[in-house]
C-alpha cells in the first residue's frame, strides 16, 4: 500500500478504510460553489452539486479541523459559527477525497483564506 497523502492523513486514523478503495482525489483542481446549509462546524452543504465519474452529492467536510460532533459541547456554538462565515457565501475547494460516507473531503478556502484559519480552535495537529 502507497503512503496516505499529508493532506488526509488526518483523516486517515478517524475514518476506517479511507486509505483503501472508494475514493476520489483530484488534486490540485479548484472548484467554486455556494454554501447552502450549515450542518455542523465543519460539514455544509453546496450549490451546485460537486460530480465527477457519475458520483455526485452535496455534503462536503472541511479538512484541516474537526469541530464538535453533535450532542458534544462546543456543537451549536461551531455550528453558528460556520453558518455566520460560509452560509450563502462562495467558497472554493481543493485537495478533494471522496470518503466512503459520501461527503467529499475538502481543503476550503473563503475570502483567500483556508477554512482553518478561521477555525484554528479545532484544528488538527
Amino acid at each position: 500500500m502507497s503512503q496516505p497523502s499529508e493532506n488526509i492523513w488526518p483523516y486517515s486514523l478517524l475514518i476506517p478504510n479511507i486509505r483503501e478503495g472508494g475514493r476520489l482525489r483530484r488534486k490540485g483542481r479548484i472548484m467554486s460553489f455556494t454554501v447552502v446549509r450549515v450542518i455542523s462546524g465543519d460539514t455544509f452543504e453546496v450549490s451546485p452539486n460537486w460530480n465527477w465519474n457519475d458520483q455526485t452529492g452535496r455534503a462536503v467536510k472541511t479538512n484541516g479541523y474537526d469541530a464538535p460532533m453533535q450532542g458534544e459541547p462546543g456543537f451549536e456554538a461551531a455550528k453558528e459559527k460556520l453558518e455566520k462565515l460560509l452560509l450563502n457565501e462562495q467558497v472554493k475547494l481543493t485537495e478533494l477525497l471522496k470518503l466512503p460516507s459520501g461527503r467529499l473531503l475538502a481543503d476550503v478556502k473563503y475570502n483567500g483564506l483556508n477554512l482553518t484559519d478561521y477555525f484554528f480552535e479545532y484544528k488538527i495537529t
